[in-house]
């Protein structure tokens, strides 16, 4: 199995942190999905998205920054997203029945 940037060893449902491929910044999220024996794209991660409009067309933009998530007093409409990521690049926060590493 693969490791995070620590070392410790990856695992469905844990909580992290890290930059995947299609974000342009850091996200948090849950470990949905891995791939062993691969050096990138080896992890899928479900993280909240708040749904914005672009030129008529719904999309979810990755939440990070207090700013992205209603800290002005606009709800929105949220959703979760998922995205693709290297393991090595991300760090692991919480393991659920675990104490934070």
């Amino acid at each position: 199995m693969p490791h995070y940037k620590d070392g410790t060893q990856a695992q469905v449902g844990d909580y992290v942190r890290g930059k995947p491929y299609n974000t342009p910044h850091e996200v948090a999220g849950t470990v949905v999905s891995i791939t062993p024996n691969t050096g990138c794209c080896n992890m899928l991660v479900a993280l909240i998205a708040k749904q914005v409009r672009c030129s008529g067309l719904t999309r979810g933009v990755m939440l990070y920054r207090a700013e992205d998530h209603g800290s002005k007093g606009e709800l929105g409409t949220y959703e979760v997203a998922t995205d693709y990521g290297a393991i090595g690049d991300f760090e692991i926060v919480a393991r659920p029945g675990k104490a934070t590493p």
